[in-house]
């Protein structure tokens, strides 16, 4: 009996990625909102540009809302997908899943629900959102010209125009996400990493032991012992994100393993 449960929850989820796949590829671009319900101002934690990279990072065409739309879309908006995400209520854990619904408002995928126990908003709010993408593995999107079939219709008027439209590349988004996503400062010198019981110790040049890093279940995010604080590593840079005076506060590291 087992073996058949087992079995009919392998074929669902092998027809379910079959299927969404060939839903997806009916659509060319999908559209990014600039603030998303559950957070009280836009892009905040750079999450929609997050959103907006992981899209471009998984092949499919992913644009801004407060950007222009190319010609074909402001033709027919049914081209796209609007993409949400969406936080569902937990006491210990964030928990965040992503939404895609087609022109007329009919959900086309839903996301598994992503989680984190991180308890920085923005770095669980990161963890959470990159865990949900991690559906997309299994679904190898790419266009299909001409296989939406719906009526043209016009894109929808909340999402505005901006003048300088460009379709972006997953390398040029890259440098973006690297640049912008925190705002944060390099304060520390190079550090280098040595391996202790349970994480690594972070030593200057002097060699003078600057923090201690605790490994935690989550792969490169560590806690920092004695400290309020996390040490992640999020697209390709090293950041330390602590609390001081109830405020978040946000650094680059420069670390070498």
């Amino acid at each position: 009996m087992k073996l058949k449960l087992t079995l009919f929850a392998i074929i669902t989820c092998a027809l379910t990625s079959i299927y969404a796949q060939a839903n997806l590829n009916d659509y060319k671009y999908v559209i990014v909102p600039n603030k998303f319900d559950f957070l009280n101002e836009e892009n905040k934690y750079r999450l929609n540009e997050l959103t907006q990279f992981l899209f471009e990072k998984n092949g499919f065409t992913a644009i801004l809302a407060s950007e222009q739309m190319p010609n074909d879309l402001v033709d027919n908006g049914c081209l796209a997908l609007r993409s949400d995400v969406i936080e569902e209520n937990s006491l210990f854990k964030t928990k965040l899943k992503i939404v895609l619904k087609d022109c007329r408002g009919t959900v086309v995928y839903t996301s598994k629900l992503g989680q984190s126990k991180e308890k920085l908003f923005k770095t669980a709010y990161n963890l959470a959102l990159r865990d949900a993408f991690t559906s997309f593995d299994t679904v190898t999107y790419k266009y299909v010209e001409g296989s939406n079939t719906m009526a043209p219709t016009k894109v929808n008027a909340d999402v505005s125009q901006s003048k300088n439209y460009k379709a972006k590349t997953s390398q040029q988004e890259t440098k973006k996400v690297k640049d912008d996503t925190t705002n944060a400062d390099i304060k520390y010198d190079v550090l280098y990493a040595q391996k202790i019981e349970n994480g690594f110790q972070l030593v200057d040049n002097s060699p003078k032991v600057v923090m201690i890093l605790i490994a935690t279940p989550r792969a490169n995010t560590f806690i920092v012992k004695d400290e309020n604080a996390t040490v992640y590593k999020e697209d390709e840079l090293w950041y330390i994100s602590k609390i001081k005076d109830n405020k978040t506060i946000t650094e680059v590291l420069k670390i070498k393993f």
